[in-house]
Formats: structure tokens, C-alpha cells, sequence
């Protein structure tokens, strides 16, 4: 009965560990949680200055659609879509409206449980400018007069 009992939390542990936040990445996690600091885009000059992160710092919430497999980020200047192809992969437009700034790309992710964060593997951008500069609605009102 033990030996039942012991494979049976044995299967639970092992359910558990695989259904991982990164296994499930739902748009709204992408909002909240995809460090823009790991992937190369247009918001690289800016992470380097500001003490912010995530699609969520730089968009106001009227600025931000979802749908079940994506979410879209549009102001005045800017566009960024990261849409979910696989559990483990996204696929991100990057557009500065206006400018010949464009790209199209897609991107391995993964939870990362020390940051309890979504990232990639491709860089890290670090600041700049140490202590870094808070991100305010100052900060995103004058991105979209830029």
C-alpha cells in the first residue's frame, strides 16, 4: 500500500513540474511578465536608461488588445505584437510608426523561476545608468512625441 501511495505523489510531483508557468504562457503573461530586456528591439535604448521591464510599463491599458493568442501593444508611435506560436515560442512585430524601424521575429521563451519572469536566451540589456530612471507616464507621453 505504501509502494501505491509513494508512486502515486510520485506521478503528482512529476504532473506538477510539467505544467510549469512557461508550459502555459498566456497573453496575459506576456503582458505582465515578457522581459524586454532579453530580446533585441526598438525598446533596447530605452531599457538601458529606465527601471522598467515589461510590455505592461511601456503601454497604457487602453493601448493593449488581446486575444486568445496573442496581445497587441498600439499607441500614437508605437506597435508591438507578441503572438504565442508554440508553448515555448513567440513571435514579436516590432514597428516605430512613422520611422523605417520594422521587424518580424520569433523567439524561444522560457520561465524563469529565479526572476519569475518570461525571457529568451538571446541578450541581456542592463543599464546604463545606475541608479536607473523610473519609468512614468512623463516618461511614456514624451516616447510617443519622439
Amino acid at each position: 500500500m505504501n509502494r501505491v501511495k509513494a508512486i502515486f505523489i510520485a506521478i503528482m510531483l512529476l504532473a506538477s513540474v510539467s505544467s510549469s508557468y512557461g508550459a502555459s504562457i498566456t497573453p496575459e503573461k506576456l503582458i505582465q511578465s515578457f522581459n524586454l530586456r532579453t530580446v533585441y528591439s526598438s525598446y533596447a535604448q530605452t531599457l538601458k536608461m529606465y527601471c522598467a521591464d515589461y510590455p505592461k510599463d511601456f503601454f497604457d491599458k487602453k493601448d493593449i488588445k488581446v486575444t486568445q493568442k496573442s496581445v497587441v501593444f498600439e499607441s500614437k508611435t508605437r506597435y508591438l505584437k507578441l503572438e504565442i506560436l508554440d508553448e515555448d515560442l513567440v513571435e514579436m512585430t516590432d514597428i516605430i510608426k512613422g520611422r523605417s524601424y520594422s521587424t518580424k521575429s520569433q523567439h524561444p521563451v522560457f520561465f524563469d523561476e529565479k526572476n519569475k519572469d518570461i525571457r529568451t536566451n538571446e541578450t541581456y540589456i542592463d543599464y546604463e545608468i545606475v541608479p536607473c530612471v523610473p519609468f512614468t507616464e512623463k516618461c511614456r507621453r514624451d516616447m510617443e512625441e519622439d
